[in-house]
């Protein structure tokens, strides 16, 4: 199905529905069965709160469950798990496979007899629920009536009087085929981006892994490793800039006002790598304005292609040190050994890369097209 066809037909669907009044205790049970010792009680899969993505109809993410020595909770495929924490978040989906969960989590399960309180049989709730419990209207309700303050959570009594509308029976499975049928048509593109990585990584592996060609240490290679307030002379400062960072107002340690980052303009091409936050990430910079506070940039010389070493970065686990915030600095960096192959290779891969690059861009754009149909369909 093209992805204009599945958008014309869901939206289509917008003005379908009459709507009648139900609780989610209508529907579903919370279950609080104890795990004790999960290690050694024969689950295989464990669903902390950090396996939730937030705002997805699914939960797939999950640990072993060896290094569990806490009481665990017991749910089956296809309950619904909700994070009870951090509800802005907005963490609830159906779980397909049998495992264990934390105390963070609840677990609700339609009921067997759902059909005669509610007219709806199970099987068409199982559809339909996950797609109430990711609404606007429900994390309104659930972040106004959460306990807390900096981490509020969810209880299960406010949870079950939650009060939602559904369309008739005929509709509900209408709405909910179509909705489900646009999930999958997304993940089938994510797994094309995986499948699109693959291969780069395949042809990578292929032209470069077999050890035949020289390595040398990134500092090597690079006309500049900026960071902090050093200032070669390949780039220029700017002395203000769009980059705000927290400074200190005196010397006591009181955080005060907002200041300025020292920050640059790269004259030549450059990459940059995250120094603090999401440590090792890597990105691409041409002439643009770099704030150096936070990063370490690179400019690669005539050996090296920009976006071949871009990649082949990525393939490092960079050494961050540090204690509760980790951080990278130039001698974490420099003396990373980068395989430095013929520069016409290079460029090769370079051209695969970049192809790829753009297909993935595509990919991305018709995932966030189809979760835009879906949100504005799930809270109408």
């Amino acid at each position: 199905m093209m992805l204009r066809d599945l958008e014309r037909i869901l939206l289509n669907l917008k003005d379908y529905c009459k709507m009648s009044t139900y609780k989610l205790k209508d529907f579903v049970d919370p279950i609080a069965i104890t795990v004790q010792n999960p290690a050694k009680s024969g689950y295989e899969r464990f669903v902390g709160l950090e396996h939730y993505d937030s705002g997805e109809l699914v939960i797939k993410r999950y640990s072993g469950v060896e290094l569990l020595t806490t009481n665990a909770k017991a749910f089956q495929k296809n309950d619904i798990l909700i994070a009870r924490r951090n509800v802005y978040l907005r963490r609830a989906g159906v779980i397909y496979f049998n495992g264990i969960t934390s105390g963070d989590s609840i677990v609700l399960r339609v009921k067997a007899d759902c059909k005669a309180q509610t007219g709806v049989n199970r099987e068409l709730a199982q559809k339909v629920l996950p797609l109430v419990l990711n609404t606007d209207k429900f994390w309104i309700y659930a972040n106004k009536h959460a306990d807390g303050m900096n981490s509020k959570r969810i209880s299960k009594d406010m949870l079950m009087e939650y009060e939602f509308d559904l369309p008739s029976l005929e509709e509900q499975k209408v709405l909910a085929d179509k909705l489900w049928a646009a999930y999958r048509v997304k993940e089938a593109y994510r797994q094309l981006l995986t499948t699109t990585d693959d291969m780069v990584k395949a042809i990578f592996q292929k032209m470069f892994g077999e050890g035949e060609y020289p390595s040398k240490a990134l500092q090597e290679i690079c006309k500049t490793l900026v960071a902090g307030g050093d200032k070669p002379s390949d780039i220029s400062e700017i002395k203000s800039s769009e980059y705000p960072f927290p400074i200190y107002s005196n010397g006591e340690g009181e955080r005060g006002l907002m200041g300025y980052a020292k920050t640059y303009k790269i004259k030549d091409d450059a990459i940059t790598i995250a120094a603090r936050g999401l440590v090792g990430y890597t990105a691409i910079r041409r002439g643009k304005f770099t704030p150096v506070v936070r990063l370490i940039t690179i400019v690669p010389n005539s050996e090296i292609n920009l976006f071949y070493l871009k990649y082949f970065l990525d393939t490092i686990e960079f050494k961050a040190t540090g204690g509760a915030q980790k951080q990278l600095t130039i001698p974490n960096v420099e003396k990373e050994q980068i395989i430095v192959p013929p520069i016409e290779l290079q460029k090769e891969f370079a051209a695969v890369f970049n192809q790829a690059e753009a297909t993935k861009a595509s990919l991305r754009e018709s995932i966030a097209s189809i979760d835009r149909v879906i949100r504005s369909l799930i809270n109408q």
